[in-house]
């Protein structure tokens, strides 16, 4: 099974993978050339491939089999193409045969793409001259329950710490944050009472960014006595989300703080010190073979927790620690569990195996079991939150090992339980444990507002089916927008400036949704950067501003407190910011207030990574299309600050709807194809059903498989 699965990924996906473990394990260049040895040399600082090699051996006998299986399955794929894909014979290149430790690769990209706390506390060491505990409070501490910024921060921000290194500034050039970097994800189970059938319903739509080929393949595997359908991630042997037939799961990100930057004391010219004890760095030399152009060396300085950031100048240096390099992870039997798990505490007890990526779990199995369980290694922090660089000299500081078995819910009376990324209401694991201070697993819950959304549509929710649940993915109210709308605009009746008046107008009559067609949904995007740029200036630089508005986004931004004064708008900056939305949108749309569009600035432009390198091979992306909602709405579509057009970011990159009553009604969308080589049939084949809210039969039933085959191969073993 497992081996027919890498047969397919690399039959269908073979540059998509390829590409991906190139970036993990720092071979960029071997493609790229030079304009990518930074960013491979500091892949190879984190110390990825190492930690794979040292994973596989943690594996037992039936997981590395697992892993071999897959491994050989990938290189008879690519053996079967004959040619490779048009990718490899643009770049001249070929393809080297697949490795056991490959199929491990993208877990460390994914546990990167999924961090979140790292750009902030970045942003705060860039601006650690201007910004003091009392500014990163106003800016970054949304929700009051969040913890305050450490106390330290007033003394250890004026410490002598050296500029970035350039090979640190070109990775996060390519590989850092960003305000639409896709962070998000919501899933929930409607509790068998309130389903028509009587029976759980599971629903998943992960928020990543996209590309093309998508991130998703589907699949519907049979071997021995197993049988697991769901979404695969290619490059990954597993089924990260789907059913087994007994149980089904959905994940979504638990916003674990897994990235700290440490301040070490220096001591002399190649010392430091960490934990109250004098050590020297090791300086490590990356080498890179670039054909004729010769061998290009770079240098990369490490400590024992990590690779040195800065410069060795000043009298302190910048750590980056991060879970992924230190964690004895175990990826391949947590999805080996999920596919031989016979009911849903089976899939929750995978929460006490040590995994970088950490996941909320919602869980239903067919003897009518139901919930959610967060899985995954969180750092157990000694003294500081994670909001800002600790002070990795200091013994009171540091890691002390990984946070005990995390939080979960089963079955509450409500009758559904949905996870978002938000602060979750429970704090006790379900299966026994002692009671968890969620505030220690991060400081970047996001704020509510998908959370409190799903709780207004689950909770009048009854006799539901699997078509009520796909319109819930659906939704695109924005609840920011219907919180602050009304108290910032609908008290303007007297306009100082005439020119305000149709933006001021749009904003009272929109009802709040984010279709693609809003005009007042157009005006509520750039109004809250017009507003936010009004109160902000008067305190912060255009340098300082700069920052903030670099650091988040319409989704995590001063709009999202739910304490008015923390936004501090009067009403002349609420009319400034309406005159400024006004001359905006009809520079880029029209004088014509009714013609503007929310969809017409916000266009889901999913491209190939070579879609832009001429117009031939613009044809290999996706259709450009307008779209609807924003981070803030269930059905997420993230965007950056910006003028003119804000293109989709972080959004919805598949839809799963799961009924336990029937798994084999289960469907599913994302919005791209099963083949990523362009030209098959399939490579756009799930696009349309996705853009118009539809889903994708993921059949599992032999006979009516049957029914439905255009074509088939068979895989015989040799003898």
């Amino acid at each position: 099974m497992w081996f027919a699965l890498g047969f397919l990924h690399a039959q269908d996906r073979l540059f998509q993978m390829d590409l991906s473990r190139r970036a993990a394990w720092g071979r960029l260049h071997e493609w790229l050339g030079a304009a990518t040895i930074e960013v491979d040399t500091f892949h190879r600082a984190l110390g990825w491939r190492e930690r794979a090699e040292s994973n596989v051996a943690l594996c037992t006998a039936e997981e590395k089999a697992m892993l071999e299986a897959y491994t050989q399955g990938v290189n008879a794929g690519a053996d079967s193409l004959g040619v490779l894909p048009v990718e490899y014979r643009l770049l001249k290149k070929g393809f080297d045969p697949w490795t056991v430790q490959d199929g491990l690769a993208l877990g460390f990209l994914q546990a990167w793409n999924l961090e979140t706390n790292s750009s902030r506390e970045m942003a705060a060491l860039l601006m650690r001259e201007e910004w003091d505990v009392a500014m990163l409070d106003r800016l970054h501490r949304l929700m009051p329950e969040e913890p305050e910024v450490d106390p330290y921060w007033d003394t250890l921000r004026h410490v002598d710490i050296g500029a970035l290194t350039p090979v640190y500034r070109s990775w996060t050039s390519a590989f850092g944050g960003r305000p639409d970097k896709a962070e998000a994800s919501n899933n929930w189970v409607v509790g068998p009472e309130r389903t028509a059938s009587g029976h759980a319903i599971v629903a998943n739509d992960p928020h990543l960014n996209q590309s093309v080929p998508s991130l998703w393949y589907a699949v519907d595997l049979v071997g021995g006595a197993h049988r697991v359908a769901g979404a695969t991630l290619p490059g990954l042997p597993g089924v990260p989300v789907g059913h087994n037939g007994k149980v089904a799961w959905g994940l979504t990100n638990v916003m674990a703080d897994v990235v700290d930057y440490a301040v070490l004391e220096r001591v002399g010219e190649r010392g430091y010190l960490l934990s109250g004890e004098t050590r020297e760095l090791e300086t490590r030399t990356y080498r890179f073979d670039l054909g004729d152009e010769g061998v290009v060396e770079r240098q990369v300085h490490h400590t024992a927790i990590g690779p040195v950031i800065t410069q060795l100048e000043g009298t302190h240096l910048v750590v980056m620690r991060f879970v992924a390099s230190e964690l004895e992870d175990r990826m391949t039997a947590v999805l080996r569990g999920l596919m031989r798990a016979e009911k849903m505490e089976d899939a929750a007890h995978l929460a006490e195996l040590p995994l970088m990526v950490a996941q909320n779990v919602a869980l239903a199995d067919t003897e009518g079991g139901w919930g959610w369980q967060a899985i995954g290694a969180v750092p157990r922090r000694k003294a500081h939150t994670g909001r800002v660089p600790y002070p990795g000299s200091d013994p009171a500081h540091g890691w002390d090992g990984w946070m005990p078995t995390l939080m979960g819910e089963r079955e509450p009376e409500r009758g559904y339980v949905h996870t978002a990324n938000a602060r979750p209401g429970v704090n006790t694991p379900s299966f026994g444990g002692d009671p968890i201070d969620v505030d220690t697993l991060t400081t970047s819950f996001l704020p509510p507002h998908r959370h409190n959304r799903l709780d207004e549509l689950l909770s009048g929710t009854q006799n539901a089916t699997p078509d009520d649940v796909r319109r819930m993915q659906l939704d695109v109210l924005d609840g920011v927008a219907r919180r602050w709308i009304p108290e910032l605009i609908e008290g303007l009746w007297e306009l100082e400036d005439a020119r305000a008046q149709p933006c001021r107008d749009l904003l009272m009559n929109w009802d709040y949704r984010l279709n693609p067609e809003a005009s007042g949904g157009a005006v509520w995007a750039v109004f809250q950067q017009a507003l936010l740029e009004e109160v902000l200036s008067e305190s912060l630089s255009e340098t300082e501003l700069d920052m903030y508005f670099q650091t988040s986004g319409p989704g995590d931004s001063l709009f999202l407190n739910p304490d008015k004064d923390a936004l501090g708008a009067e009403t002349a900056h609420v009319e400034r910011a309406l005159v400024r939305t006004c001359a905006q949108l009809t520079h880029h749309q029209g004088s014509d207030p009714s013609q503007w569009s929310w969809g017409a600035m916000h266009p889901m432009k999913l491209g190939h990574p070579f879609g832009e390198q001429s117009a031939l091979l613009s044809g290999w992306n996706m259709k450009e299309i307008p779209w609807g909602g924003s981070s803030v709405t269930v059905a997420a579509a993230a965007y950056s600050w910006g003028e003119g057009i804000r293109p989709v970011g972080g959004m919805q990159s598949l839809r799963l709807v799961m009924p336990i009553a029937d798994l084999g009604a289960t469907t599913l969308s994302y919005p791209g194809g099963q083949s990523g080589q362009p030209g098959h049939p399939h490579y756009r084949s799930h696009f349309e059903a996705f853009q118009k809210g539809e889903g994708v039969p993921l059949w599992t039933d032999d006979k009516e498989i049957q029914g439905e085959v255009v074509s088939s191969w068979l895989l015989v073993p040799a003898p």
